[in-house]
């Protein structure tokens, strides 16, 4: 979960999500997890994500500089318009999102 091309790939996936997947934490996470499954999540796959969230959110305000951190693993340039913070905390739940069975398998 923590190669290079994982961390940068859900970096990738985190900027959809805060650009795209709409205006509430819940919408986008239930955006990726549609991305990445082709279906919405159920309402505990939706709740155990959305406090994946929560959490991170909490780590990453309290270390800044991990948040940073973690978003300079890889090459690919990092979008200076979103906040960092919320960024890695995105991105560690498109992280756990494209590691799902579901999501690799596809069955």
């Amino acid at each position: 979960m923590n190669d290079t091309y994982q961390v940068e790939s859900a970096r990738k996936v985190a900027e959809r999500m805060l650009l795209e997947g709409g205006e509430t934490p819940a919408q986008r996470v239930s955006f990726a997890f549609e991305l990445a499954t082709g279906r919405k999540p159920s309402a505990s796959e939706q709740a155990g994500l959305d406090g994946l969230l929560t959490r991170r959110l909490a780590n990453y305000r309290q270390d800044p500089t991990a948040a940073k951190a973690f978003l300079s693993i890889g090459a690919s340039p990092i979008n200076s318009r979103l906040n960092p913070v919320e960024l890695a905390a995105y991105a560690n739940v498109a992280s756990l999102i494209l590691n799902l069975d579901e999501t690799i398998s596809r069955n």
